[in-house]
């Protein structure tokens, strides 16, 4: 059990380095976005608009009470590739088809 914990712990500093590293990346944002289905072609601000939704944003308190930072509902109106790209990147999806 020994050796496991110490391997858990060496994995665990190595994702605090990578996430450091990732941190320190002038260029991350723009590499999110071309990672962020690749196969289609542009449409980068919608690509941009998606990302900032799966992150969710900060959360706030003031004294009145607090405010969540997560977005609980996207609403895409997709088609082919996008509908299911949205459907695979979020863990919490529901897909519905409807009538235009």
């Amino acid at each position: 059990m020994r050796g496991r914990a110490w391997c858990l712990r060496s994995q665990l500093r190595q994702r605090e380095r990578r996430i450091q590293q990732l941190a320190a990346d002038l260029q991350l944002y723009e590499r999110l976005v071309a990672s962020l289905a690749p196969n289609i072609y542009g449409l980068d601000d919608v690509k941009k608009g998606l990302l900032c939704q799966l992150f969710g944003g900060c959360g706030k308190t003031f004294p009145g009470g607090r405010v969540r930072g997560e977005i609980n509902v996207l609403l895409v109106r997709a088609r082919d590739e996008w509908g299911g790209m949205a459907a695979r990147a979020s863990g919490a999806c529901r897909l519905g088809v409807g009538c235009d």
